[in-house]
């Protein structure tokens, strides 16, 4: 398929696209959260993300390939095709096979019913999801962001009211399971359609598909390797909290750290669906993907930071008003994941641009270096006999720190510079500025009037101070380079 723009400017488009109908997507998502908060117990929301864990490493089987094969390798035959074929057979069967063992489990008595048919619709959700992520790489590796952007809005806005409705039913947890199975649903379901109505445009290549297979099963491994570890680092906590605490406090800490990712999943969308596949593509060119990945850096930091400032000062305030006030006892979890917010988004933009160079198991390390660090804020809790599970998120956020400066290390040697002192000095400066003020001058101020104030000091400052960068990044995206 012919393309009449470069990468750049294609990509810069797609993520004009992306960016508004993402903040619309973050508004359902803020919705909905805000409403099953106050209809669903903490109870229940922990009882679904230990399941969740579950279904979770039950899932990597199904996962014979990697989605980042499609991106990564242009030369191998008919690779989409070999890769959906893969996932269909492989997924298929083992999806059989685990539904069957799963009833099986139900007579015998060694799970309930009620938790044995949730975890049955999670696998098939999951499931679903694979190849509906699938398709939706195919349409990122040929930069269709537009009809990517509307599906994924449309599909979280009747996942959400669907989950409101069953919720206010009070069927519980099942409400959390309608939501992710019409989000699974409507988005395999859509690209399904759109990638087959392209498909069938295109002819079908002819060439040696055994190169492909090994590749597709050589990446699957990696990526089973590079998933186990992900969701290990990311669950971490759950883990620990299921075992030594009730499912109260689990919940708590589930719905601190999913608000805590809001803002990880508004611009890690962007960062997944625009600028992984524009960093494929220009993988050979280190020059042109450094320049690119420093306005990249750029961007990210300016967002997260002022998130995380307004975490660390509103935790309660953001908890209650979001949650209810059922939530307040969240707040410390919040709290002790502000610096997880403010160099997440980083962490992933680095962790992007190693993929696309070839160096996912570099990534993946960073994920055992997280599970040392809180394993070690775990053993002094335990020493100590200590119920402070915030310190086990202030652990994760610390990792972050080191994961950034190992990847950081390894796009040097490749020759991706970054300019630190350009993408980060005057954002740090100005949220000491913001702090002081909080602490000193606007004291009495009603705290959602400080957060507009503080938003509206941040966009001014940097949109004054940093006029020239931001007039660049006009001339590239209206001259396409």
């Amino acid at each position: 398929m012919a393309h009449n723009y470069n990468i750049a400017y294609r990509t810069w488009v797609g993520l004009l696209w992306l960016l508004p109908l993402s903040y619309i997507r973050f508004g359902f998502n803020i919705l909905s959260i805000a409403i099953l908060a106050r209809l669903i117990t903490p109870h229940t929301f922990g009882q679904y993300a230990i399941l969740l864990v579950g279904v979770e490493l039950l899932f990597l089987l199904f996962t014979p390939v990697s989605t980042t094969v499609i991106c990564n390798n242009r030369a191998l035959s008919g690779v989409f095709r070999t890769a959906l074929r893969l996932t269909y057979t492989w997924g298929a069967t083992l999806l059989a096979v685990v539904l069957v063992t799963i009833t099986v489990c139900t007579f015998i008595g060694w799970i309930s019913w009620h938790v044995g048919a949730v975890i049955n619709c999670l696998i098939v959700i999951h499931f679903m999801t694979l190849v509906g992520t699938i398709y939706a790489t195919w349409l990122e590796k040929d930069i269709h962001f537009r009809f990517i952007a509307v599906i994924f809005v449309v599909a979280s806005a009747l996942a959400a009211l669907c989950a409101i409705i069953v919720a206010w039913l009070e069927w519980g947890i099942w409400s959390l399971v309608f939501r992710d199975f019409v989000m699974a649903f409507i988005v395999c379901v859509c690209t399904w359609y759109y990638v087959s109505r392209r498909w069938q445009e295109q002819p079908a290549r002819e060439g040696n598909y055994l190169p492909t297979v090994r590749a597709l099963f050589q990446y699957g491994w990696r990526y089973f390797q590079h998933r186990l570890s992900e969701i290990v680092s990311y669950r971490y906590i759950v883990f620990v909290l299921s075992g030594v605490a009730n499912l109260h406090t689990v919940g708590l800490y589930e719905r601190a750290s999913y608000i805590a990712q809001l803002p990880h999943n508004l611009f890690g969308a962007i960062v997944g669906r625009v600028f992984f596949p524009a960093y494929s593509q220009m993988r050979d060119d280190t020059q042109k993907m450094s320049r690119y990945f420093s306005w990249h850096l750029y961007l990210m930091v300016r967002c997260c930071l002022i998130i995380a400032l307004l975490v660390w000062l509103f935790p309660s305030q953001i908890i209650t008003l979001l949650l209810g006030e059922q939530w307040r006892d969240a707040s410390p979890y919040l709290t002790a994941l502000t610096l997880w917010i403010a160099l997440r988004a980083v962490w992933y933009s680095m962790s992007m641009c190693l993929h696309a160079i070839g160096l996912a198991h570099k990534t993946a390390r960073t994920y055992w270096m997280a599970i040392g660090v809180m394993s070690l804020a775990g053993g002094v809790l335990w020493l100590t006999n200590s119920h402070a599970w915030s310190t086990l998120a202030w652990a994760m956020g610390v990792s972050v720190i080191g994961e950034c400066i190992y990847m950081g290390y390894y796009l040097w040697r490749h020759n991706i510079g970054i300019d630190y002192v350009q993408s980060c000095v005057l954002p740090i400066l100005l949220s000491i500025v913001i702090l002081a003020l909080n602490q000193w001058l606007v004291t009495e101020m009603h705290w959602l009037w400080q957060v507009i104030l503080f938003c509206g000091l941040w966009c001014g400052v940097l949109f004054v101070l940093e006029i020239n960068k931001w007039q660049q990044l006009w001339w590239v995206i209206r001259h396409k380079v």
